[in-house]
């Protein structure tokens, strides 16, 4: 091959090659530019991005916080509420100047309301937590304390309005009786005077009158709002036995035995009845009552007391366990005399000494000696009756039946 045909053949792959490499420079230009331009918008995406999320961190921050320059948030918030708000302000304080204000006022408040400085108690939450909720409720007593005491202020006032109202009213039977304006307290003394305000016909005014009277007589010697449950529990004590502390926890048998009481202290002062119902006494139907329902409530008590024993010896199949009923004994073979006899109803008659009055006592030892069985024997279940064996007639009859239907 000659030189000329060596240089043509050269140059023509110089050219492709400096065309192949110009292409190859445009496509890494291009795709420099490329990559450039997606970095440059994907950094603006993110920084919009950026930009988004911190305005809307900004303004719930803001819609957090903002609350706290008020004092009504304050008298309401809890705990949980200020931590919550005193951590968004310390996150924020560098970086927002209303952030920064606001951490300034809820570090005073804190201070200023509970006592307790934030720069102390640094990042430990549980501890702030726990002081504020320890001053929270202490600050919450002192309140009710405070909102109690004007209400009672507010009520004694009112009782002070009213009473002032009533002496105005009933002033001419005040005067005609010499009573007090500090006993017009008692709301029997003023039913009563206003009984003989009210009164008409001779017959009438006279109870009234002596209604007023026994009034004044039982505030003299029990003050103006009464006995005490203690003097009465003492009272009582004194001259019933078998009155238990549960007694003096049913609202009945307090109300009866106050009337006890105020019957008893009027009989003693010399205030007889006008008009006794049915021939007893006013005391003589208190002491009924008082009695009737402390026996009523001893009743309760040994039925309750009986179902627990009797569910306390019962075995897991439901059937009793051994050892004697409470209230069940005497009969035959338990070691104590046999139900029915004399001796029984004597050890019975003891049992009731001292707990009840004579009339009771007789009353009750009717009642046993009525009782044809024992109690245990009473509620054991009857035998079965023995079956009575069918005739030959009726036996021929049922087997007519049984092959051609009923007999007609």
């Amino acid at each position: 091959m000659s030189d000329e045909g060596v240089e043509e053949i050269v140059e023509s792959l110089l050219r492709q090659g400096l065309v192949a490499a110009s292409q190859l420079a445009e496509q890494l230009a291009r795709a420099r530019s490329q990559y450039l331009a997606k970095a440059e918008r994907d950094g603006e995406r993110a920084a919009l991005e950026a930009r988004r999320i911190m305005v809307g961190d900004r303004a719930m921050m803001r819609a957090l916080i903002l609350p706290t320059t008020a004092d009504q948030w304050w008298a309401t918030a809890k705990p949980a509420q200020i931590i919550e708000v005193h951590l968004m302000a310390q996150a924020w304080k560098a970086h927002d100047p209303e952030a920064l204000v606001a951490s300034e006022k809820i570090n005073r408040e804190i201070k200023d309301r509970y006592g307790i400085d934030t720069a102390d108690a640094g990042d430990d939450v549980p501890y702030l937590q726990d002081r504020l909720a320890v001053q929270q409720l202490a600050e919450q007593q002192q309140r009710v304390a405070r909102e109690h005491a004007e209400a009672m202020e507010l009520v004694a006032r009112a009782q002070k309005i009213e009473l002032a109202r009533v002496a105005a009213e009933l002033h001419e039977q005040m005067q005609t009786h010499r009573v007090p304006a500090e006993y017009l307290s008692n709301h029997e003394l003023v039913t009563a005077l206003q009984g003989v305000k009210d009164a008409t016909g001779e017959q009438a005014e006279l109870a009234a009158e002596r209604a007023v009277a026994e009034r004044m007589h039982l505030i003299e010697q029990d003050g103006i709002h009464g006995p005490e449950v203690g003097q009465l529990r003492d009272e009582i004590g004194a001259h019933y036995a078998g009155v238990g502390d549960q007694a003096w926890t049913d609202a009945g048998f307090v109300v009866a035995a106050r009337r006890w009481h105020e019957a008893r202290m009027l009989a003693t002062g010399g205030f007889v009845d006008s008009e006794p119902a049915q021939g007893e006494s006013r005391y003589q139907i208190a002491e009924k009552d008082l009695l009737a329902r402390r026996d009523a409530l001893h009743q309760v008590g040994a039925s309750r007391e009986l179902r627990d024993d009797s569910a306390d010896r019962m075995n897991p199949t439901g059937q009793l366990l051994g050892g004697p009923t409470p209230g069940l004994e005497g009969s035959a073979g338990k070691g104590g005399p046999v139900y029915g006899s004399a001796e029984y109803y004597r050890e019975f008659e003891r049992s009731l000494r001292g707990l009840a009055t004579e009339g009771e006592i007789t009353g009750r030892m009717a009642a046993a000696r009525s009782q044809g069985k024992h109690p245990s024997e009473a509620v054991t279940g009857l035998t079965p009756a023995p079956m009575v064996r069918k005739t030959a007639f009726e036996v021929g009859l049922e087997q007519t039946r049984n092959q051609e239907g009923p007999a007609r």
